[in-house]
């Protein structure tokens, strides 16, 4: 079973619906967010595969992910970002430029792809391939 973190900022409705989201994949994965998935970035990540960015909010808001990213990346956890529906596909913080995965649009077969297959992609929005996107880090 993967169990895959969503971090903050993200409200118990898109969390609610990210789970749902989830729950058509084939794979056998854990979403947790909140109050349990805060205390576990705090920790240090030790007990889960990697999280998930919802791109919502301002991009001040989104920049509160920072630590946890760069604390994913240097653990070689999974980060991988989703666009909510009807985004308005704002500006991407940096720290996910970096060390991001993947972009995907919301989309179950994509994002459980993924999830359990590390099959990334770093697409728009409405699932667009992203130009500018440098290519797929692997480690080692």
């Amino acid at each position: 079973m993967s169990k895959i973190y969503v971090c903050l900022p993200i409200g118990n409705k898109s969390l609610a619906d990210v789970q749902l989201l989830v729950q058509q994949c084939d794979c056998d994965v854990e979403i947790v967010g909140g109050t349990a998935a805060d205390r576990v970035i705090r920790e240090g990540l030790a007990s889960c595969d990697g999280i998930i960015v919802v791109l919502e909010g301002s991009l001040k808001d989104l920049n509160t992910i920072e630590p946890a990213v760069s604390l994913a990346h240097k653990l070689g956890k999974k980060i991988i970002s989703i666009w909510p529906p009807k985004s308005p596909a704002p500006v991407i913080p940096q720290i996910l430029e970096k060390y991001g995965e993947g972009l995907l649009p919301w989309n179950a077969q994509k994002l459980c792809a993924a999830i359990c297959g590390d099959e990334f992609e770093w697409a728009e929005a409405g699932g667009d391939a992203k130009r500018g996107r440098k290519i797929k880090r692997h480690n080692c």
